[in-house]
């Protein structure tokens, strides 16, 4: 195994070449969403996957904010690290005993919100 230095990487041909290349990915990627959510299709169902992506993002605060790892959060439920990596990337449909398991393990306590869906209706 080879420790790099920045000295290194300052000398070698296209290094910063391929750092811009990439960041103009990244960009390209924002313009293709962008894009893609001005068609209405695209749109709604992208929405209707909010509340999905919020749980999730939920999820990976309170284990940050407990200061865990998954490996830890995973010990704490007497399971792998892989399930919790699964949960944390919205892999599968966990039970409310699983949330709130999760959830005990970080700290905190999981509670149901209904509220009114302003959404269009299918």
């Amino acid at each position: 195994m080879r420790e790099e230095r920045s000295e290194d990487t300052q000398k070698r041909p296209g290094t910063c070449q391929r750092a811009v290349e990439g960041d103009q990915k990244m960009k390209s990627f924002k313009d293709f969403k962008q894009k893609a959510l001005e068609n209405p299709d695209v749109r709604k169902e992208y929405d209707a996957l909010q509340d999905e992506f919020s749980l999730i993002g939920q999820l990976v605060t309170m284990r940050s904010s407990a200061g865990l790892t998954q490996e830890e959060v995973a010990k704490k439920l007497g399971t792998n690290k892989s399930n919790i990596s699964r949960l944390e990337h919205g892999k599968g449909n966990p039970s409310w005993g699983t949330l709130s398991k999760y959830a005990a393990a970080c700290g905190f306590r999981v509670k149901l919100e209904a509220v009114e869906d302003s959404r269009e209706s299918a």
